[in-house]
């Protein structure tokens, strides 16, 4: 038998004790980091709160002034500004937290607070708030000797209305180049004119072989992370972030509007004309395929294509207004899978211009929408112009393979009488612009769809 010192008696209850210590420690530290946890959340939730609210205010003051990317200045501001502060340091109040205008925020041991910055520049407004708060522990103090002290931040950004195409007539939202695909692409013999209004690529551009491009009053704006070849004049110019509408949908509400039309017309087939016939007259609705090579009048108002679309070169369409605006017109709303449009001599197909927000278009037609093809339809779509062709308001394709051709029949560069024109944004997954001949597109903000301020979270 084993003999025991009597200097060994007793050892077990002090393992015992350091054992029941360590248990009791680790279970305090996961009540306190519980509890730490939980009130960090909480923090978040209500600062996010302050700051969203705090930015709503500031945005309806944007939208209020009228305020765009095109016209906005941080001098505009001073009134929205000062809601905004007074919205986020009420609403914060409301979840218990008590904060001041803070323009240190952030710095010097600046914890808590809101402040609201404008940038000119970038065209934005952010709205930033900071809480902090000790957080009551049963045992982390005690080895610290302070309390635990939870900062969390949130910062919401405020965006002025935008223009579909953001001041450029064409827009590649493409974040991927491949060769002859994706991005901006600019081929074949012709010599395209873009009045007003540039180039925006969230990858590349390129100008091939012959073709011309002459950029007026616009710029050349792609993402930082690809290329510009070909181009020298106005200088490329990389941009930090891509182009708006790569995060937001342009008018959601024409594809509800479409879902609530009641007209529904068989597959459209129209290849010649009969009897003292000179054209043939359409109504808005709901259509499957359209086939057709004679003149045809589209009345006012919006059309829901679901299947092919051809309309041939030896017939031409009517839409509303004529050139110049200020009239009722077409919007396109379009699902399928291909679409190219043979523009005649008398071509005039545009959407409806000059009706503020928030009258609508009397016919159902969009304001300034031609063209919809919403994100997710991946469509070919080709636009062939001819001789006097005028083609009118936003073209939004944001997941589809687009190509404008002008095939007009000008044969000299200052004959401007004979080329094709478009004012609008042309806005496509991919946009190449070919043909043989020459092709304006003049960028009108007035005949580009608007878009309300908006927010985005940033922290």
């Amino acid at each position: 038998m084993k003999k025991i010192n009597s200097h060994e008696r007793g050892q077990i209850l002090v393992l015992l004790a350091l054992v029941l210590i360590g248990l009791l420690g680790f279970t305090a530290l996961a009540v306190d980091g519980g509890m730490i946890y939980a009130d960090r959340r909480y923090m978040q939730s209500a600062g996010d709160a302050a700051s969203l609210a705090g930015a709503g205010a500031v945005a309806n003051a944007v939208q209020s002034a009228n305020l765009t990317s095109a016209n906005f200045k941080c001098n505009d501001m001073g009134s929205g500004i000062t809601a905004g502060y007074s919205v986020a340091i009420d609403k914060a109040a409301t979840n218990d937290f008590t904060i001041a205008q803070n323009s240190d925020l952030g710095t010097n041991n600046n914890d808590n607070g809101v402040n609201i910055t404008c940038n000119e520049e970038g065209k934005f407004i952010d709205v930033f708030v900071m809480l902090t708060r000790n957080t009551t522990t049963s045992f982390v103090h005690l080895f610290t000797g302070n309390p635990m002290r939870n900062t969390i931040t949130s910062i919401t950004r405020v965006k002025p209305g935008i223009n579909a195409g953001d001041g450029s007539a064409i827009v590649s939202l493409s974040k991927d180049c491949h060769a002859n695909a994706d991005g901006i692409w600019i081929s074949g013999t012709n010599e395209t004119f873009l009045l007003n209004g540039g180039l925006w690529s969230n990858s590349c551009i390129e100008r091939n072989g012959n073709a011309e491009i002459d950029i007026t009053n616009g710029s050349v704006d792609y993402f930082h992370d690809s290329y510009v070849t070909g181009i020298t004049n106005p200088i490329p110019s990389p941009q930090m972030d891509y182009h708006p509408l790569t995060y937001i949908e342009l008018e959601p509400a024409v594809k509800d509007a479409c879902d609530q039309l009641t007209d529904s017309y068989d597959d459209l087939q129209l290849l010649h004309l009969s009897g003292t016939e000179t054209e043939k007259v359409i109504n808005p609705g709901r259509y499957g395929d359209w086939d057709f090579n004679v003149p045809v009048k589209l009345k006012a108002g919006l059309y829901c294509i679901s299947g092919t679309v051809s309309m041939n070169s030896d017939g031409y369409i009517f839409g509303e207004p004529q050139p110049g605006g200020n009239g009722d017109g077409v919007t396109i709303f379009y699902t399928g899978t291909s679409l190219t449009i043979n523009g005649g001599a008398q071509t005039n197909l545009a959407a409806p211009n000059g009706y503020d927000y928030p009258d609508a278009p009397p016919s159902g037609a969009f304001e300034d929408i031609l063209l919809y093809i919403p994100p997710g339809v991946e469509a070919v779509v080709k636009i062939n112009g001819n001789s006097e062709n005028f083609i009118a308001g936003t073209l939004y394709m944001p997941s589809s393979a687009v190509t404008i051709n002008g095939t007009s029949d000008a044969t000299a560069k200052d004959d401007q009488t004979l080329r094709t024109k478009m004012e609008t944004s042309i806005i496509g997954y991919s946009v190449k612009i070919n043909g043989t001949s020459y092709l304006d597109i003049k960028y009108n903000a007035d005949r580009d769809r608007g878009m309300t301020s908006y927010l985005q979270i940033q922290k």
